[in-house]
């Protein structure tokens, strides 16, 4: 189980320039209805994405821009209950990809 604000994914980008992250995470049980992830850049929000039950798989995705380099990306349960993740050999995966 993670509780509230526990961080499932990071990764450090090295250049500037502008990504398409994209994330996925199996929830297997959630203590309340709607659990919901958001990726962070250097501890700024820049996307959510919601469940609309308590168990599923929920995914994303959104353009992050880096300015300055090292940016520190990463995917944290936002909901305000524990979220427990799938039992499955793959829970969440954050793939940051660059775009020109």
């Amino acid at each position: 189980s993670s509780a509230a604000s526990d961080v499932y994914k990071r990764q450090v980008i090295n250049s500037t320039g502008n990504f398409l992250a994209s994330w996925w995470v199996g929830i297997g049980s959630a203590a309340g209805s709607t659990p919901c992830v958001s990726v962070y850049q250097n501890g700024g929000s820049i996307a959510a994405s919601c469940l609309p039950s308590s168990s599923g798989q929920l995914s994303g995705s959104a353009v992050v821009t880096v300015a300055y380099a090292p940016a520190r990306i990463k995917l944290v349960n936002t909901s305000p209950f524990n979220v427990t993740l799938s039992s499955g050999t793959v829970q969440a995966g954050l793939v940051l990809t660059q775009i020109y």
